[in-house]
This record gives C-alpha cells, sequence and structure tokens, in this order.
C-alpha cells in the first residue's frame, strides 16, 4: 500500500531515494520487504488508508532500527494525530490550509509570489506533506530533522518548512521568473543542496532562535491544533474523494475440517471494505 503517495512515488523511495542512505550507508537487507510488512500492517491493523508522509518517515527508520521498533514507533505517532501525523485525507488538507495561513501572516511578500506560481495549493506543498523534505534537503540533514520530529511533533515540521520560506531575499522574490510550483521549491534548492548551506545553523538561526522575533512569530502547539481543528471543515469541502489503488491480495485459507481463514478479522474487515 502506497497510504496516497502513489506507486510509482512508492517505487522512486524504495529503489532510489534510499538505495544508499545516510553516510553511503546501504539499504539494508529485506529493507523492500521490511517495509511493505510494516505499510501492510499500518493499513490493515491500525485502519489507516491515506497518510503519504509515512512511507518516508518509516525508510528512514529502518535504517537504523528493526522492524518491530519502527511499527511500535509509528503506532504511537498515529495513535496522537494532533501531534505528529494527519492520517486522512481531510487532515492532509486542513495542515495544507494552515500552512498557508501562516506563510500569508508571516511572510507577506513570498506569499503572493507562491501563490501566483501554485507553490501554495495542496498539490504544490507535496515536498513538504508528502515527501517529508526529502526532496528539498540533504539526506544527513532530513535524518537530522526526523530526530527533532520525533520529539516535537507537527510543530517541528510547520517551524522548519516556514523558516524554508524565508530564504530567498527579497530581491531574489522580484527577480527569480517562478513558473509554477516546481519552480518557486527548486530556488529553495539550489540554497538547501549548496555545499556552502549548514543546516545546523540554519536550525539555530532561523528555526530554533534563543532572541530576537523569530523566536515569537512561529505558531505554538495549541494554535496549530486550533488552526487545523478549525480548517477541517474547508478540508471537508474541498477534498476529492479518495480511492485506494492498492492492488487487491487474496484472503486466503489454511485446508482443514473446518477450513480455517488465514487472515485476523481485522484485516479480513478491511479486505472486505
Amino acid at each position: 500500500p502506497d497510504l496516497g503517495l502513489s506507486q510509482e512515488l512508492l517505487t522512486q523511495v524504495i529503489k532510489n531515494d534510499y538505495s544508499k542512505f545516510i553516510n553511503g550507508t546501504a539499504r539494508p537487507r529485506g529493507g523492500e520487504k521490511s517495509l511493505t510488512r510494516i505499510l501492510c500492517a499500518v493499513q490493515q491493523i491500525l485502519g489507516i488508508e491515506y497518510c503519504p508522509v509515512l512511507p518516508d518517515i518509516a525508510t528512514m527508520m529502518l535504517a537504523y532500527m528493526p522492524e518491530s521498533y519502527v511499527y511500535a514507533t509509528l503506532r504511537e505517532m498515529i495513535g496522537d494525530t494532533s501531534n505528529f501525523l494527519p492520517v486522512c485525507l481531510k487532515d492532509h488538507y486542513a495542515w495544507c490550509k494552515t500552512y498557508y495561513f501562516f506563510v500569508k501572516r508571516m511572510f507577506p511578500q513570498a506569499y503572493k509570489v507562491m501563490m501566483l506560481c501554485g507553490a501554495l495549493t495542496v498539490e504544490g506543498l507535496d515536498p513538504i506533506f508528502k515527501r517529508f523534505f526529502r526532496t528539498l534537503l540533504k539526506p544527513d540533514d532530513v535524518l537530522h530533522f526526523l530526530d527533532i520530529f520525533l520529539v516535537e511533533g507537527c510543530k517541528a515540521i510547520f517551524r522548519l518548512s516556514l523558516s524554508l520560506v524565508g530564504l530567498l531575499s527579497k530581491k531574489e522574490l522580484k527577480t527569480i521568473n517562478f513558473t509554477d510550483a516546481t519552480s518557486w521549491w527548486n530556488a529553495i534548492k539550489a540554497i538547501t543542496l549548496s555545499p556552502t548551506f549548514s543546516f545546523q545553523k540554519h536550525l539555530d538561526k532561523k528555526v530554533y532562535p534563543r532572541f530576537g522575533k523569530a523566536t515569537r512569530r512561529y505558531p505554538k502547539r495549541r494554535v496549530l491544533s486550533r488552526m487545523i481543528r478549525y480548517n477541517e471543515q474547508w478540508a471537508l469541502d474541498n477534498m476529492p474523494v479518495y480511492i485506494d489503488q492498492t492492488p487487491p491480495k487474496p484472503m486466503g485459507y489454511i485446508p482443514g475440517k473446518p477450513i480455517i481463514l488465514a487472515k485476523p478479522a481485522s484485516v479480513r474487515s478491511n479486505l472486505v471494505k
């Protein structure tokens, strides 16, 4: 199951994006099967059908943790949905709308440019809310941020994503020709993927500054939760009908008298759906 990421992008995650991961460490043997088991368990046991950011997170965690630990961690994160992950299409749209609101409030000039090029649409925000910054940051930096995310939750995602908007100067906003959302994120990547860009310095100065106005600009956890709940109605009014594209699998049974189904009741109920 791709959990809304799309089968094409899921294949890219498995085959390309993490084939050689942090510091050149090869993907662990059996990594594809481990990821498949985890995603199946999340879908069939936890009942999550849409959470496109989860495959990237699970793949990174599998590089350093046994799959049982990864599943247990994801289960706790999913159980605390207000603080960690959007676990349905409605949540995904509400998170995107909340990000839209804070960009408009904090970066009015960048907001106008992003609106014109489509970078603030739900699809335009895929590098953040679908790929967990994997296409925007260096692999080591994504792993560094994962450590922060596991402690801070969704507040860290919003802080980092908002700080990236501030990387472009007023002059660059006027001179660069932004034709679509891809061109906007390419301009961000030109900075974040540069050899001279220090993610640690960016965290210290822009994401978690100790002093200055920036410390008061970012939304606090309670404000984020309230805004996400407020935007849920907008999400219901604007989101499309989600159809899971995962190929169906046979239920299976164990021969005998009587025949015993090979899948537990929770899995069978999801197959029926």
